[in-house]
């Protein structure tokens, strides 16, 4: 693990989420050109009932895209080629043999065959972590995070 493995983990996020982006663009197209769609039938209520549950979807894809757009532009305010020593915002964390990515809250990734667990910095563990260095330790959830490396 190097800066240029970290930058490169950091260029395959970026364009995961440009992905979910489109395809959460191209949803969001195709629901409001069906909600446009709706036709009024001899029933009635079929039509705004119909006409609803589109708009509560489109909200929701609306919702998510607001989201997926926060996280990506928070990946653009990492300085790429910055090394770290503290655990802040945009940094990549061995502890405990495991990997954390302090920035997104994506979860675990695979990424070249490791697994790198995403996590917010206001996440309960992203505040425990944040401002430790290498060598040292913080605890949470009855386990003890030692901060094998920071970059």
């Amino acid at each position: 693990m190097n800066l240029d493995w970290k930058n490169k983990f950091i260029s395959f996020l970026k364009e995961n989420l440009k992905n979910d982006l489109g395809e959460i663009e191209n949803n969001l197209t195709a629901l409001k050109e069906s909600r446009n769609k709706e036709t009024k039938s001899v029933v009635g209520d079929k039509y705004e009932t119909s006409r609803q549950m589109l708009q509560q979807e489109i909200d929701k894809k609306e919702k998510v895209l607001s989201n997926k757009y926060k996280m990506y532009n928070s990946l653009l305010q990492i300085k790429e080629d910055t090394v770290l020593d503290v655990v802040q915002f945009g940094a990549l964390i061995q502890s405990n043999g495991l990997l954390y990515f302090l920035g997104i809250p994506l979860g675990q990734i695979e990424f070249n065959e490791q697994k790198i667990w995403c996590i917010s910095s206001v996440s309960p563990l992203g505040k425990v972590l944040s401002g430790l260095q290498k060598g040292e330790s913080a605890e949470f959830r009855n386990q003890t995070f030692t901060i094998e490396s920071v970059l």
